[in-house]
């Protein structure tokens, strides 16, 4: 099967606003309080070993980041990592954006537990 390279352009105004906001946060993490998380996001860095391998989460309930496709969500919560962490990029080997409700239902993480920890 051949293999295709597809060039990723530009965000858009709104989306490189969001990419931001999560740079903001991943730079200087405010305090988290419980969900839903509207004001901030909760980004979660699952790290595993051996391989240092890093599972990316970003939960957040703001109207313009619920409104975009989780494939645009988990691009963002990426780049925005990129970003902040250049070396450690390449670790990373999975990226979720969802909110808090899909985060239950339809990943089924214990956020109780997460706050937790």
């Amino acid at each position: 099967m051949p293999v295709k390279e597809i060039l990723k352009g530009e965000l858009s105004k709104e989306k490189e606003i969001l990419k931001g906001r999560l740079v903001d946060e991943m730079r200087s993490p405010h305090e988290q309080g419980t969900s839903p998380f509207v004001q901030y996001p909760l980004i979660i860095l699952e790290k595993s070993k051996p391989l240092e391998r890093i599972h990316l989460t970003v939960i957040w309930d703001d109207e313009d980041w619920k409104n975009l496709e989780i494939s645009a969500r988990c691009s963002l919560a990426l780049r925005a990592f990129s970003e902040v962490y250049p070396g450690e990029a390449v670790k990373v080997s999975s990226s979720l954006g969802t909110t808090t409700q899909e985060a239950g239902d339809e990943f089924g993480i214990d956020l109780e537990r997460v706050l937790q920890t």
